[in-house]
């Protein structure tokens, strides 16, 4: 028989439950919907009308990441996630994700290792982040088990370990309230840890290939200072019917939450 312990400690203002079982070997956590922060395509404003023109056209496209307009919006708001210590989710259905779980990741290894039916277990870790559905795991939940958590650990074994399901679907308004016509669908829900030789997790995993041309442009915008001093005093002619970089793309510098599961640039 497996043992359910609840645990709230207070760790940075974290409440963590935990669900252990007989044998476990690695650990899930889950998180509340409000764990998953999103900017939609819908809600992307732009000073220059042209960039908004070009995000419409390709708005329903299923390969929006290779359009150009895909890949500059990508350029902006990867690193505007990750620099906000989140977990880079990519790009589903109309909206860019983030998962707010790194730190929260963190604090629940540290935690682990002195739990009396963790502590023993020196290579146990957690391997995958799951957000669940809303009125489970939650600060504002109000859910008999897990409700009043902000995040809940269970091990492999623990008979427990599929209460909790993901959630793919963000809360939206009815259609007929609604003045967009994005309805949060596809939602990414799970995310499996990668570790390196050293044990450490692998988050926002560098791409080679993205690394080397940020490499080569750094390199290049370098070479162009030198010779014609500040890009930024650079004028470029850009042909009215294309979107290159004629400014800056006007991407707030974060993610604000409305209510539980959505946000706003």
């Amino acid at each position: 028989m497996s043992a359910l312990t609840q645990v709230t400690k207070k760790m940075k203002e974290l409440k963590i439950r935990c669900s252990h079982g007989p044998n476990d070997t690695y650990i899930t956590m889950y998180l509340p919907p409000t764990s998953r922060r999103h900017i939609s395509l819908e809600s992307i404003e732009c000073e220059d009308p042209r960039f908004k023109e070009e995000i419409n056209k390709h708005i329903n496209n299923e390969n929006f990441l290779e359009t150009d307009i895909g890949k500059h919006l990508e350029r902006k708001i990867k690193p505007m996630m990750i620099d906000n210590g989140w977990l880079y989710m990519g790009y589903h259905s109309g909206a860019f994700y983030g998962f707010d779980c790194i730190g929260k990741y963190k604090s629940c290894m540290r935690n682990i290792k002195k739990r009396p039916f963790w502590k023993d277990m020196p290579d146990i870790k957690i391997t995958k982040i799951v957000i669940c559905e809303p009125g489970t795991v939650g600060r504002k939940s109000e859910h008999p088990t897990y409700g009043g958590r902000d995040c809940v650990l269970v091990g492999d074994t623990c008979e427990y370990r599929n209460t909790l399901k993901p959630n793919t679907r963000l809360q939206v308004a009815p259609k007929e309230y609604r003045t967009t016509i994005w309805e949060g669908i596809n939602a990414p829900a799970e995310f499996t840890i990668e570790y390196d030789e050293d044990g450490e997790p692998i988050f926002n995993k560098a791409d080679f290939v993205e690394f080397l041309a940020q490499m080569m442009k750094t390199m290049i915008d370098n070479k162009v200072e030198e010779r014609i001093g500040s890009i930024e005093s650079a004028t470029t002619v850009v042909p009215p019917s294309r979107v290159e970089t004629v400014e800056t793309l006007p991407v707030a510098t974060e993610v604000i939450p409305l209510n539980d599961n959505e946000a706003i640039v």
